[in-house]
C-alpha cells in the first residue's frame, strides 16, 4: 500500500494525498485520490512534476468546497521536485482540482467530492495494531475507570470518507474526553474513559456536520473472565527483529473488554511502566518468561529475546516510540510491509 495515493499513475505530472498514511481497510484505488473526503478534513495534496516545480500552481473550481492554501516547494538535486498544498474540505459538492504550469498552461484537471457523513464507525486501537483492517465494532465494551482508543470512520452510505481533522465529540454523562493529539492526524480518534457502568453515548459532528452518535457498554471488574495474550510469529522472526505481545481482557461471552492497565514483569523483573502492548528484541537463543496482569488475574508467555519496553494503544505517543500499536502500522505501511500476525492465544 503506497504511502500516498496516486492520481494518474501513468502522467508525468500527478497530484498525490496524505489522507491515508495507514494501511486502509476499505481498499482505495492506489491509482486514484482518495476522494471523496469527509467535511472538515484537513490535508495535504502533493504536486508531482519532473520539471522545476516553481511557479506550478493548483487551484480548487470552488474553494467553498476544497480551499487549497499557498504550496510550499521541495527540490531534489536535479531540479525536479514537488510543492507541497494545504487542503481543507470546508463545504459539501463536487469539485474540480486544476493544475497550471510555470507557463500558465493547464497541466492536469481532476475530480473531486466532499460529502457529510451518514454514518460513522468504530475500530479499536489494539484490534488495528493487530489487523489494519479489524472489523468495525458495533458497542465497544470499555473497563470502568480504563481508557481506550477508537479510530472514527465515516461513511457517506456505504461509501468511506478521506480525511480527517474535523471530528468534535460530545460526551454524556458517565464519560470523559481524552486528549487524542498524539495519534496520526490522517484519521480521526475518540479516547475515553468511562466512570460509571452502562450504555454510554457519544454525539458526533465533524465540518459543523451532524454525524450522529455512538455508544459504549462501560463494565466493572465483575464481567472480566480472563486475559487473552496475542503475540508475533517467533517462527517467522529474525534475530535482532522486534516482536510484541499484545494483552487484553475477555468477558464469558469471549467479547473483548478495552482500556484495561497492565503491568508487566519480565524475567522476574517488573517493568515500569503500565500498558497493554510489551515490546522485546527477539533472540533465539534466550527465553524469557513474561507475566502480565490486572487486578487479581495473571498469564504467563514465555518469549524468546532480551530487552523490552511496555506500550499503550490508548496512547500512541508511546506507541510510536517503542515502535508500537498504531505507529507500528504507520511505518510499516510506508514499508509496505506486512506483520507477521499473529502466533497463538493464551
Amino acid at each position: 500500500m503506497p504511502l500516498l495515493l496516486l492520481l494518474v499513475a501513468c502522467s508525468p505530472v500527478r497530484l498525490t494525498d496524505t489522507t491515508r498514511l495507514a494501511p486502509d481497510p476499505f481498499g482505495a484505488d492506489p491509482d486514484n485520490l482518495a476522494t471523496p473526503y469527509v467535511v472538515g478534513a484537513s490535508f495535504q495534496i502533493i504536486l508531482s512534476t519532473p520539471k522545476d516545480p516553481g511557479g506550478w500552481t493548483l487551484q480548487a473550481t470552488d474553494p467553498d468546497v476544497l480551499a487549497v492554501g499557498e504550496g510550499e516547494i521541495n527540490r531534489d538535486e536535479d531540479g525536479d521536485g514537488t510543492v507541497t498544498f494545504p487542503v481543507t474540505a470546508v463545504g459539501v459538492g463536487p469539485v474540480e482540482l486544476v493544475v497550471h504550469d510555470n507557463d500558465g498552461a493547464e497541466a492536469l484537471r481532476a475530480d473531486a467530492r466532499v460529502a457529510a457523513p451518514t454514518r460513522v464507525e468504530l475500530r479499536s486501537a489494539s484490534d488495528l495494531e493487530l489487523d489494519p483492517t479489524a472489523a468495525a465494532l458495533a458497542v465497544p465494551k470499555v473497563l470502568v475507570g480504563g481508557t481506550a482508543a477508537f479510530r472514527v470512520d465515516f461513511f457517506d452510505g456505504d461509501t468511506p470518507l478521506a480525511g480527517a481533522g474535523g471530528l468534535v465529540a460530545t460526551a454524556g454523562s458517565g464519560l470523559v474526553l481524552e486528549d487524542k493529539s498524539t495519534f496520526p492526524s490522517d484519521s480521526d480518534w475518540l479516547v475515553v474513559t468511562p466512570s460509571d457502568a452502562g450504555t454510554l453515548s457519544l454525539a458526533l459532528a465533524t465540518g459543523g456536520a451532524d454525524a450522529g452518535s455512538v455508544s459504549l457498554e462501560a463494565v466493572d471488574s465483575s464481567s472480566i473472565a480472563g486475559i487473552t495474550l496475542d503475540r508475533d510469529d517467533e517462527a517467522l522472526a529474525e534475530d535482532g527483529e522486534g516482536l510484541q505481545v499484545l494483552a487484553t481482557l475477555e468477558d464469558d461471552d469471549g467479547a473483548t473488554i478495552y482500556g484495561a492497565a497492565f503491568t508487566w514483569t519480565v524475567g522476574g523483573e517488573p517493568l515500569d511502566a503500565p500498558g497493554d502492548v510489551f515490546t522485546y528484541t527477539f533472540d533465539p537463543s534466550e527465553a524469557t518468561v513474561v507475566e502480565v496482569a490486572t487486578g487479581d488475574l495473571s498469564e504467563t508467555v514465555t518469549v524468546h529475546g532480551r530487552g523490552g519496553n511496555v506500550s499503550d494503544t490508548s496512547n500512541v505517543a508511546c506507541a510510536v516510540a517503542n515502535v508500537g500499536p498504531v505507529g507500528a502500522a504507520v511505518l510499516l505501511a510506508a514499508m509496505g510491509a506486512v506483520r507477521r500476525r499473529r502466533a497463538a492465544k493464551a
